[in-house]
């Protein structure tokens, strides 16, 4: 497939998908069921990080790499992240140990298991901002890493 097909079919799929987003965000928000709203925005994530996915071969086909002046604020923004990570994991470890309710018990288990996951993501985005050079490959292996985003 040519770029430009290959972009074309990319950009009507980005716009459906940013539709989709929308639309359900906007049930999202008008309803107060907490598990319906739980279960509406696992759709609304999942069509987010479609788009994410759909501009991230867009950009890596087009040769897109993290600038220099963007290294500067990305090193900040992942150091605060990280502590803020840490903080929510020592917290959700806690509540792992004092919850013994099973049906409670699954959803914080999972909680905990993203946080970790997002700590080692975190650190391997530091990484990515020590590279001196940048190649679709080296981000082609984080991606394939972190396959469980997809």
């Amino acid at each position: 497939m040519k770029i430009q097909e290959l972009v074309n079919l990319l950009d009507s799929q980005i716009e459906i998908e940013r539709r989709a987003v929308e639309e359900i965000g906007k049930t999202v928000k008008m309803t107060k069921n907490s598990a319906f709203r739980l279960l509406l925005n696992k759709l609304v994530l999942d069509s987010q990080r479609h788009v994410d996915m759909l501009l991230t071969i867009k950009d890596l086909a087009a040769g897109s790499m993290v600038s220099l002046s963007e290294k500067g604020q990305f090193k900040r923004a992942i150091e605060n992240h990280l502590r803020d990570e840490e903080e929510m994991l020592r917290r959700i470890r806690e509540a792992a140990k004092r919850i013994d309710e099973p049906q409670y018990s699954v959803l914080v288990k999972h909680i905990l298991s993203d946080e970790r996951r997002h700590h080692e993501m975190l650190k391997d985005l530091q990484r990515v901002l020590e590279w001196k050079t940048e190649t679709d490959q080296q981000w082609w292996d984080l991606l394939n890493k972190w396959e469980w985003l997809y």
